[in-house]
C-alpha cells in the first residue's frame, strides 16, 4: 500500500480521498457519522459487547462507503506515525495492546456505571472516563485518517451505554478549545478541561432531546 499524507490539522482534505473538495468531504462523511451515531445510540449493549470489532465497525460505518480501502483498518508501518495538530500518535507497532487496554477500560466502565442509578457524582464519573478513553483514542490514531470523528462516535456511544441516554455532542464552535483540551488530555494525563466539554455536550444533547437541564456539572 502507498504512504499516504496526513490529513490537514483543521479537517480539510481527507489523505485517503484527495478527489474530494473539504466542503464535498465534509458535507458526506458528516451525513455517514450522523447515521452511524445515531444507530449506535438507539442500541443497549452490555460491557461484553465493547470489542475491538465493534469499535473498529464504527469507523467502518462512518466511511466504509466511501473509503472501503481504508475504513476500519489499522495503520501499519508505512504509516508508522501520524501527525495530528502539535502531537505525535503512538508507533504503529503499539495499536493492538493499546486499543486492548482502551476496550478493557472501557468494558469496566459500561459495567460499572450502566448498572447505576444516573447522580450528579456518577455522571461526573462518566465524564471523567469518557475523556480518559477519548484522550487515549486520539493519541492512539489508530487509523490512517478520521480518527477523530470516529473517536467522537466511540465516545458518544460509550457514554450512551453507561446510562446517559443520548451520549454527547462536540461544538464545532469549540474547537480550539477541544483540542487546547486535548493536548493537556494526551500529555499531562490532566483531563478537567476535556470532561467539562463532554459533559457540556452532554447537557447540550439532554436539553435538545428532552428539554431538561443539568445543572451545576462542570
Amino acid at each position: 500500500m502507498r504512504k499516504l499524507k496526513t490529513s490537514p490539522a483543521d479537517g480539510g482534505v481527507f489523505a485517503f480521498a484527495p478527489f474530494l473538495s473539504p466542503a464535498e468531504t465534509r458535507d458526506r462523511i458528516r451525513g455517514a457519522e450522523h447515521i452511524v451515531v445515531e444507530r449506535l445510540l438507539k442500541h443497549h449493549r452490555q460491557y461484553g459487547d465493547w470489542t475491538g470489532p465493534f469499535v473498529v465497525d464504527i469507523h467502518r460505518g462512518i466511511f466504509g462507503e466511501l473509503f472501503p480501502d481504508y475504513a476500519g483498518r489499522f495503520r501499519d508501518a508505512s504509516n508508522n506515525v501520524m501527525r495530528f495538530g502539535s502531537l505525535d500518535s503512538i508507533p504503529a507497532a503499539q495499536i493492538d495492546p493499546r486499543m486492548q487496554q482502551f476496550i478493557a477500560a472501557a468494558q469496566d466502565g459500561v459495567k460499572q456505571f450502566g448498572a447505576q442509578q444516573l447522580t450528579r457524582k456518577s455522571i461526573l464519573e462518566i465524564g471523567d472516563a469518557a475523556a480518559m478513553g477519548h484522550a487515549d483514542l486520539i493519541e492512539i490514531h489508530p487509523f490512517v485518517d478520521g480518527n477523530g470523528r470516529w473517536a467522537r462516535a466511540v465516545t458518544a456511544a460509550f457514554i450512551r451505554d453507561c446510562g446517559f441516554a443520548y451520549g454527547t455532542v462536540f461544538v464545532a464552535a469549540r474547537k480550539r478549545e477541544y483540542v487546547a483540551a486535548l493536548d493537556r488530555a494526551i500529555l499531562k494525563r490532566e483531563c478537567g478541561d476535556l470532561r467539562r466539554l463532554i459533559i457540556d455536550g452532554m447537557r447540550d444533547q439532554l436539553k435538545k432531546r428532552q428539554g431538561y437541564k443539568l445543572k451545576g456539572l462542570r
